[in-house]
């Protein structure tokens, strides 16, 4: 009788440790699909601006007068707001998982930079050519993390 309930007493310590390790995974499973949905989005919005930009210089941009100024007003918004996702990513993945990310974040962090702060009226549309590619980059990185870290075991 004393075996029995030991083992009774074993059997729910074990199963209250694994549901608590479970409900620990699911959290941390929720914050990173959560947090790359958001730098996803991010990084989307920033590719459409970019392109939006080149095919603009057509006037071709495929996009209402609503949608361009929505675009021409958040984007820089959105930089910001990107950033702050790229730190967390870091936070929740290792090195390894968001080193592309993180490349094409830099790269793109880069040309945009060099937008804003050294591009002139005449010559903006080189340096956008030169930050949409890093855009669709990080936008494809991003993507690979959530379909192996989020979506992989579906």
């Amino acid at each position: 009788m004393f075996i029995s309930i030991l083992l009774a007493i074993l059997g729910a310590a074990a199963g209250a440790y694994f549901a608590v390790i479970k409900t620990k995974r699911e959290k941390l499973w929720d914050a990173r699909y959560e947090l790359l949905g958001s730098a996803l989005e991010k990084a989307n919005l920033l590719f459409r601006f970019l392109d939006s930009e080149i095919n603009g210089e057509h006037e071709i941009h495929g996009l209402t007068k609503h949608e361009k100024d929505e675009l021409d007003k958040n984007w820089p918004i959105t930089r910001y707001a990107l950033a702050k996702d790229m730190t967390m990513l870091q936070m929740l993945f290792s090195e390894a998982e968001v080193a592309e990310a993180l490349a094409a974040w830099s790269a793109m962090e880069s040309a945009l930079f060099d937008l804003l702060e050294e591009a002139s009226s005449h010559d903006a549309h080189e340096y956008v050519s030169k930050a949409r590619p890093h855009a669709g980059a990080l936008e494809g990185a991003l993507i690979t993390i959530s379909r192996k870290k989020c979506l992989g075991w579906i």
